[in-house]
């Protein structure tokens, strides 16, 4: 990794190995193909994307900054891989040590034994055969965060502790403390077939452009990752830790409406990992996006997205001078066509009684003025409850 991609402006506050692909990948969301693609033409340290934390690096030179940083990325990509190995190995090892217990037990039966011998290894099996199910054991990662934590303070002169957080369906997160500050670090499981919206090709990159493009309120402050190829396993995404604490209803209502894209499905983002059975959706901790899977355009285009929020705006005020507009100028585009879908995809739920009863502080019913903004749009809705609006749609 070449120091001299290191950005001058900021090397003392905020040193960054922003070179050519992290510029790309903050600019739009990629697909996965695209991304499969586009690496083929950068190298391994050249994937390496965004800084360390201001603190971690505040007492170095300038001329120490780039190596140490350096070394601290080479050393999250170590880890990361030790991780992928430990997770990819887990079943052949722990099913090695079934058998072994099974031929040691076996050997013990009918012998007199001191100190409960064969219980214990029965003991032992049942514990081989818990994690075999489970597939993790929080004990497993002690010895890799005791490693990182040693490599991390010896690099930064300063005491880093890493240990193990959660982990999930693609990835393992660890918090990384360092003075009184605290980090999610996360990196990557194996991959049983090939996916679209996760894994260590996707989140990274899905992480940059989320960290520029959403409010700070929205999104944890991502510090640093690497993209990895498929062939790869030494992705990782260092982000600010974000402590879960108890959220006010009104605040809670309002993140949901914009986590569930509640407001006429005009929002930029759509979040496909949306979990009912959690508040914040399980990617969200307080409102704060904190897992980068899963993360798509609500819109094809810019130029659609630019159309929907106008026709938001203009049903939303009721301003059918506006939508007459709109639709003289844009009436018979695609953008048109895919932004009529989604308002009758909106127009739908409103009219769902059910839906609409699960969801009422987050969908709210629709006023007078929007009424006469959709019915602009040949979309009538009718108040057939205190609940729920129906609406018939006449395209002329």
């Amino acid at each position: 990794m070449a120091v001299s991609s290191i950005h001058s402006k900021n090397i003392c506050t905020n040193p960054s190995f922003q070179g050519a692909l992290q510029h790309k990948l903050s600019k739009r969301l990629y697909q996965k193909d695209e991304l499969d693609k586009m690496l083929n033409d950068y190298s391994e340290e050249e994937r390496y994307l965004g800084s360390l934390p201001p603190s971690w690096v505040k007492d170095f030179t300038p001329d120490e900054i780039g190596e140490r940083t350096e070394l601290v990325f080479k050393t999250f990509s170590e880890f990361a891989k030790s991780v992928y190995e430990l997770e990819e190995n887990r079943c052949a090892i722990e099913e090695r040590k079934l058998r072994e217990l099974e031929f040691e037990i076996a050997a013990l039966q009918g012998k007199t034994l001191q100190n409960n011998l064969i219980e214990e290894k029965w003991e032992e099996y049942s514990r081989c055969l818990e994690k075999l199910v489970n597939k993790f054991e929080e004990d497993d990662y002690v010895k890799l965060c005791e490693k990182l934590s040693s490599e991390l303070s010896n690099l930064l002169n300063k005491k880093i502790d890493a240990k193990y957080l959660d982990d999930g369906t693609f990835g393992v997160v660890f918090l990384i403390s360092a003075d009184e500050e605290k980090y999610s670090l996360k990196v990557f499981k194996p991959l049983e077939s090939e996916i679209n919206d996760n894994g260590g090709t996707v989140e990274p990159a899905n992480a940059i452009y989320a960290d520029r493009m959403m409010k700070p309120e929205r999104c944890a402050k991502v510090y640093c990752g690497k993209v990895a190829s498929d062939n790869e396993n030494d992705a990782f995404i260092l982000t600010k830790y974000i402590e879960p604490e108890a959220c006010d209803l009104r605040r809670m209502n309002d993140v949901l409406k914009w986590i569930y894209n509640a407001d006429m499905l005009s929002n930029r983002f759509t979040f496909t990992d949306v979990k009912p059975s959690d508040p914040f959706n399980g990617n969200f901790i307080n409102g704060t996006l904190v897992d980068f899977g899963g993360i798509e355009f609500t819109c094809k285009s810019a130029k659609e997205y630019k159309l929907m929020k106008q026709l938001h705006q203009a049903i939303k005020s009721g301003d059918t001078q506006k939508i007459r507009k709109i639709k003289a100028e844009h009436g018979k585009s695609e953008e048109f066509e895919n932004c009529m879908r989604r308002i009758l995809s909106y127009a739908e739920l409103l009219s769902n009684r059910n839906f609409m009863a699960a969801h009422d502080k987050i969908y709210s019913s629709s006023t007078d003025k929007m009424i006469k903004g959709f019915k602009e749009l040949g979309v009538k809705l009718v108040r057939f409850d205190d609940d729920a609006w129906q609406y018939l749609y006449d395209a002329n």
